[in-house]
């Protein structure tokens, strides 16, 4: 913490062997760092042993709201660099570094070049470090002493330590784990109120193998002897297809499209219950700490440590092959090794050529992610792997699908991204498809063949920007669907009723089992009435033309709508169904209300996000005056508005205590014709506001109003949670309230030129006039002014 705050120091170096705790301790720091207000901004990445330098800008640049323009690695750097040197007190970790990085090559200017950015690395390796420029600020973690050993084994493993017979055990265990917090918590986890001593005798036999300088071999056997207490067979294959697959942050919901591979999950029907059974498959992973929680809620990962256990032990004991991330493959494997393998898992490696020939039965998990465009797959490939249950290609030129993946008969999922398609028509051969992804691809037509694939649950044609043909009937021939995604893709729908080339709307209807559904339409016009009154629990549904957020939702939902209409009169009855249920709803341009409140007589109960832009009917987001009812939006968290040219206030009339009572997040922008956000009835309810962000409102002249002159009379209201507040470009603002107590609490103000300054709210008395405004306002300014 000294060297964070030392404005001498550019560079501090973080160094230890795997899982001593370096990115625990790193990212308390940054807790801490956040907590003292040392920093304006932190941005954390993990570096990791493949050095994905695009995913490393990509991160950073997600951090600070940027979006490059630029592809290449060099065009991107040169773009990073500009917001990076816009901030005042930047800290930027990177976590995990195995060799030299160039930072000048990632686009991180530091050292002379921007002394308030500070670069905070860890590695194994103090040399690596000490290349990268860290000089001799190198501090090192070193392992657990072992009081500190026993005081977290005996926290992990519960009050079974103390049991008279097992205390002596459960000490000589824990002193094995070599004061490696990694290894004592996954082991003391793994024996977690195991009472009867025979197992922890076993455990200290498998833990007494090696001898202390057998370093890696005993952390090998400690994550193996938590691996052999995990509850079941379906979560060790779980653990071990992990391995394989999550690197960095990983999506929960991508390793369903892997699951079918797995014995336990054959049997289980619909896709909503293999979800609910990885998840809580997930979760017991996390609880035996093989799996971390990623930095994305929905996303995992897993520690280095583990994950080179859990690839070593995948090869040797269950057959399963792995090449190295980014490698070339110059030589396969001999024949009568690939003979036994049971997954093959190329991630994104350059591969000369495909083998022809192999006989593999045993092979269930096939993925080549391949660096190499222009592999050929002979036509002849799959012949000897009928066993095939997953099958992943990705980014590959296939002009024809190869005639042998009719031979897949046991194929339950099929996975097509970023390659160049042409005829996929052989896929109709595989009647026993249950997973259909054709994602990112430039396919324009669809072939009618795919009727064929009555067992298919799951469809994906995402991010098909040239989809152009869809048969009519093709979908409709698919009555198992459960889950159809679509986004990014197809706008040609043909209305009903008319005898064309493509699918109507209409036959969306004819999927009962329909559960999930992603789908751009570009017009309300050619929309059933009676569309989307299948029970969809899952949706990203977008009505209208073009659209051009300002600002995208980050927020995870799994019920969200998007409308672009141009009147009311287009709320289909299905669509108006929709909106009951939909968590986060956009809303721009549309016509023929002059209230969102009208849109839902029941008051919004589930919406959670609300994004409404472009309009000019709206005069009020919210008419109490009207039938609508008093409690709205009682879940709503984020409300964000802009160019709303007519709007006048946020609120008209009385509503009831809960409406907006758990909104977190207000952003408003070039809203010209709102003078006041709140009134101050309505400020009673907002007790869990946390930021305000206003901007370019030219007759905004306060944040709260008073309707009357018994508003806020004897009440006295605090905003405990307020931690950021944002007013730029309001020309006429004077005030935010008066007789309101605001604890003290620091925040932060960005001015016209995009610089952060700190001040703090603070209670008093006397109400003091803002900018020689007529409200009282209660606030304490440093460095600037707040508005232009």
């Amino acid at each position: 913490m000294a060297a964070l705050k030392d404005p001498t120091v550019n560079m501090i170096g973080v160094w230890g062997t795997g899982g001593v705790g370096k990115t625990t301790l790193v990212k308390k720091a940054a807790e801490q760092a956040n907590v003292d207000k040392i920093f304006d901004v932190v941005i954390l990445s993990e570096v990791s042993l493949n050095q994905d330098l695009r995913r490393i800008q990509g991160e950073i640049a997600e951090a600070l709201g940027f979006k490059f323009e630029a592809e290449t690695i060099s065009g991107r750097s040169n773009q990073l660099r500009e917001p990076l040197l816009k901030e005042t007190k930047i800290l930027v970790i990177l976590d995990n570094i195995w060799a030299t990085l160039d930072l000048g090559e990632l686009g991180i200017p530091f050292g002379d070049d921007h002394k308030g950015c500070k670069i905070l690395m860890t590695s194994r390796d103090e040399c690596v470090l000490t290349e990268i420029g860290t000089g001799s600020l190198n501090i090192r973690v070193d392992a657990l002493d072992d009081g500190e050993t026993w005081n977290l084994f005996e926290k992990m493993a519960g009050d079974v330590v103390k049991v008279h017979n097992l205390q002596r055990l459960a000490i000589e265990i824990a002193k094995r784990c070599a004061g490696l917090p990694i290894l004592i918590v996954t082991v003391a986890r793994a024996l977690r109120n195991r009472n009867d001593s025979h197992t922890w005798k076993e455990a200290l036999q498998q833990l007494e193998k090696f001898e202390n300088d057998e370093f890696d071999a005993r952390v090998y056997s400690a994550l193996e002897l938590s691996y052999n207490h995990l509850k079941s067979n379906v979560i060790k294959q779980l653990f071990l297809l992990c391995g394989l697959l999550v690197n960095n942050d990983y999506a929960i919901e991508g390793l369903l499209n892997y699951c079918t591979s797995l014995d336990s999950f054959k049997d289980i029907n619909h896709l909503e219950d293999r979800r609910n059974k990885l998840h809580k498959l997930v979760i017991d992973l996390k609880s035996a700490c093989l799996l971390l929680d990623g930095e994305r809620n929905g996303y995992i990962k897993m520690h280095d440590v583990v994950r080179k256990f859990a690839v070593s032990f995948a090869r040797q004991k269950h057959n399963m092959f792995i090449e190295e991330y980014d490698c070339e493959l110059e030589e396969w494997p001999r024949k009568n090794t690939i003979a036994k393998f049971s997954s093959i898992y190329f991630p994104h490696s350059y591969i000369h050529r495909l083998l022809e020939g192999l006989e593999c039965e045993e092979l269930k998990l096939f993925i080549l992610h391949s660096k190499n465009r222009d592999l050929e797959i002979p036509s002849s490939f799959f012949h000897g792997l009928r066993g095939i249950i997953v099958l992943d290609i990705k980014n590959i030129i296939i002009p024809s699908l190869p005639s042998s993946l009719s031979y897949l008969k046991n194929l339950h999922t099929l996975s097509l991204e970023e390659c160049e398609l042409d005829d996929i028509a052989i896929i109709g051969n595989l009647v026993g498809l249950e997973v259909l992804r054709i994602v990112n691809t430039d396919i324009s037509h669809l072939p009618k063949e795919i009727r064929e694939l009555a067992h298919l649950k799951l469809f994906s044609v995402s991010g098909c920007y040239n989809l152009e043909v869809i048969p009519p009937n093709v979908i409709s021939s698919l009555t198992r669907l459960e889950e159809l995604s679509m986004e990014k893709s197809y706008v040609n729908w043909e209305a009903e009723g008319v005898n064309g080339q493509n699918a109507c709307l209409a036959e969306l209807n004819k999927l009962s089992k329909l559960t999930r559904l992603d789908i751009h339409i570009p017009s309300s016009h050619i929309m059933p009435n009676d569309l989307f009154l299948v029970k969809l629990e899952r949706f990203e549904i977008s009505i209208g033309d073009v659209w051009d957020w300002h600002r995208s939702s980050k927020y995870v939902t799994s019920q969200r709508l998007k409308l672009k209409l141009p009147t009311s009169i287009h709320l289909k009855h299905g669509v108006k169904e929709l909106l009951k249920k939909t968590e986060d709803l956009y809303l721009d341009e549309l016509g023929g209300v002059n209230s969102v409140s009208e849109l839902d007589r029941e008051g919004f109960p589930r919406l959670r996000c609300l994004h409404v832009q472009n309009g000019h009917n709206f005069q009020y987001i919210v008419n109490s005056k009207t039938r609508a009812p008093c409690h709205i939006f009682p879940d709503l968290e984020v409300l964000s508005l802009r160019k709303l040219m007519n709007l006048e206030m946020i609120c008209h009339g009385q509503l009831g205590v809960k409406s907006f009572s758990k909104m977190r997040i207000v952003r408003v922008e070039s809203c010209n014709m709102l003078k006041n956000l709140f009134s101050f009835s309505i400020f009673k309810s907002l007790l869990q506001l946390q930021e305000i962000n206003v901007v370019d409102c030219k007759n905004m002249e306060g944040i709260f109003s008073f309707e009357s002159e018994e508003d806020g009379t004897g009440d006295v209201i605090e905003l405990t949670q307020v931690h950021s507040l944002e007013l730029r470009r309001l020309p006429k603002i004077a005030s935010l309230c008066s007789e309101v107590k605001i604890v003290k609490r620091k925040l932060q103000t960005t001015d016209s030129s995009g610089s952060s300054h700190n001040m703090r709210l603070m209670m008093k008395v006397e109400p003091i006039p803002l900018l020689n405004g007529k409200v009282p306002f209660l606030i304490l300014l440093s460095h600037s002014s707040l508005c232009d």
